[in-house]
């Protein structure tokens, strides 16, 4: 299936993952939509895209997942050229502390759930009518293999990726007789990130 020129939002755009898949779907031609909270990041990631793919269309939004009256506007607020989001990549994420669960802080709770878990069904909520009015789409979220097997110190985020996993299958089962795919991965640790360095 061809990529090229379909419309690609990712979220946590700036760093790691969501960085390393603007790339890819750079190299095929997308036009792209990267968000995240670090303008400047991002800016770096949109010249260093086009220095190497010097056609591809790039759009930034520099905004936290968890601005829900932005995030539900987007779909009319977005340029023309990148309204019809296609292919919506739910990458934004974060994990906070080491503490064993009896000495969670309940503002890392909060935090953690608010961008894992509710900003990505925010996101979903927004463009999914429109996949679903023009016959086409794909949600992809972005899990971890913490949301299969939980692990000592980690009860924040091992809960919200599994919660991640659990929402994308309801979502598969709610999309089913539509043309929208919606995929789960589970990636393990990835090596020297801005998000492992933050955690740990």
């Amino acid at each position: 299936m061809s990529l090229a020129d379909k419309v690609v939002l990712i979220t946590g755009a700036s760093s790691g993952i969501g960085e390393s898949t603007a790339w890819r779907f750079a190299e095929e031609g997308s036009r792209i939509v990267l968000v995240g909270r670090r303008a400047d990041r991002l800016q770096k990631v949109k010249d260093e895209l086009i220095s190497e793919y010097p056609e591809v269309k790039i759009h930034l939004e520099a905004m936290d997942v968890t601005d829900y009256d932005r995030v539900a506007a987007l779909p009319t607020t977005l340029p023309d050229d990148f309204k019809d989001v296609e292919i919506l990549v739910n990458n934004a994420g974060l994990a906070l502390g080491l503490n064993p669960v009896h000495e969670n802080k309940m503002e890392d709770v909060k935090k953690v759930i608010d961008t894992n878990v509710t900003g990505l069904i925010a996101f979903t909520t927004a463009f999914t009518p429109g996949m679903k009015a023009r016959g086409a789409g794909h949600i992809i979220n972005m899990g971890s293999i913490a949301g299969r097997i939980s692990h000592a110190n980690a009860s924040l985020y091992c809960a919200s990726k599994f919660a991640v996993e659990s929402y994308t299958v309801c979502s598969r089962h709610d999309l089913k007789g539509t043309p929208i795919r919606v995929t789960h991965l589970a990636p393990g640790m990835v090596g020297n990130t801005e998000f492992s360095n933050v955690r740990f």
